[in-house]
């Protein structure tokens, strides 16, 4: 359908639709419209200022942003174009956002070399007279679809790299106390050995688990194109994670090292083994304290 919003309605959808894929909700689009104000110059300088909330995009990312947004993509001739026009605009980005809306918004019927743009602009078109119908309900407290599909994932992503990271972390730190345990005992049985290893391999295990998961969220923070937040969040992740494999490989080779230096269980030998290994390392006598009825005694075992 042809263009039925006009003027800073128009404009105040058109921007939030192009930058954040979103109808605001009742009260914020009321006030934007009131900031916006009803003269082409108090329209414009709303859009530049609504542009400067997103100074950190580049230039790329910020026309892959609003174009994919528009639904204009792809287009790479459109995509360089706007790339370039953004660059020599960098003070007023916002308006040129705006500009695009409002020239797309022209192009139900065009023909020739614009005709590719008639079906973009009857989408677009639609989209924004449904935002403002949203946005114009009082009832309507919250925006309408806030996070884009990409976003939620990268969000997903998120929460599961930092639970990763708290598991590798609590695992790393086991492993690390009873590496040092075992390396200052003064004699080591199997079963600490073993239970060492179970240690360490966790350990291991768990940051390994968290390097999948920060490269995973990385990944989605790239494509979400929003801000560097969740790109650096993801990057330290990574570098966390990393910092935690290598503390575990550090634990490994501690345990690693270690041999088995104390008598083996008695229960796992046959009766004539249990009598070598006793005779093997009860080679001093042990004094032990019985108490008998309420008398101690005293056996010195030879």
């Amino acid at each position: 359908m042809p263009a039925a919003i006009f003027g800073a309605q128009a404009a105040v959808i058109m921007l939030n639709r192009a930058f954040n894929d979103i109808s605001p909700q009742a009260l914020v689009y009321a006030n934007q419209v009131n900031v916006a104000g009803s003269t082409q110059e108090s329209i414009h300088a709303f859009a530049v200022a609504f542009g400067k909330s997103f100074a950190s995009l580049s230039d790329s990312a910020l026309a892959h942003r609003v174009l994919a947004n528009m639904g204009l993509l792809p287009d790479t001739d459109l995509l360089l174009g706007v790339i370039d026009y953004l660059s020599v605009n960098r003070e007023a980005r916002g308006l040129v956002v705006l500009q695009i809306g409002q020239i797309l918004s022209d192009q139900e019927f065009a023909t020739g070399f614009m005709a590719k743009y008639a079906p973009v602009a009857v989408a677009w078109n639609n989209e924004v007279t449904n935002a403002y119908t949203f946005s114009a309900t009082p009832t309507n407290t919250e925006p309408s679809n806030a996070w884009s599909p990409t976003d939620l994932m990268a969000m997903a992503a998120g929460r599961e790299a930092a639970g990763a990271l708290t598991t590798a972390v609590s695992a790393v730190a086991t492993a690390t106390a009873v590496a040092t345990a075992l390396s200052a005992a003064t004699s080591v049985s199997a079963d600490a050995l073993a239970s060492a290893n179970n240690a360490v391999n966790a350990a291991r295990d768990a940051a390994a688990a968290a390097i999948t998961a920060a490269d995973q969220y990385m990944v989605l923070a790239l494509q979400t194109l929003t801000s560097n937040s969740d790109d650096n969040q993801a990057a330290t992740f990574k570098t966390s994670a990393i910092a935690q494999l290598n503390i575990a490989n550090a634990a490994t080779a501690v345990v690693e090292s270690i041999t088995v230096t104390a008598p083996p269980s008695a229960m796992a030998l046959s009766p004539a083994s249990q009598l070598a290994a006793y005779e093997d390392w009860a080679v001093e006598p042990v004094g032990v304290a019985v108490q008998l009825v309420g008398v101690e005694v005293d056996f010195a075992i030879n």
